[in-house]
């Protein structure tokens, strides 16, 4: 086998300030891209994905009042 196989890649994080997301910027993000709540795996997973859900359920009202006037 080469020794491609046996090390990682060198370059596979770009940047050196890469940040790995957050377990609550996790649940954010998995509202956002359409997954269930039964996806998180932590408190603070679903707390993320509940604070999402909270603001968009109060932008889509928001949309309709500003749509009744």
């Amino acid at each position: 086998m080469s020794q491609a196989v046996y090390h990682p890649h060198p370059h596979a994080v770009k940047h050196n300030r890469f940040v790995a997301p957050t377990e609550f910027e996790q649940g954010r993000l998995a509202y956002r891209t359409g997954k269930r709540r039964s996806v998180c795996v932590s408190d603070e997973m679903r707390d993320g994905w509940d604070v999402a859900a909270g603001k968009g359920a109060d932008a889509y009202w928001l949309g309709m009042m500003q749509e009744a006037n």
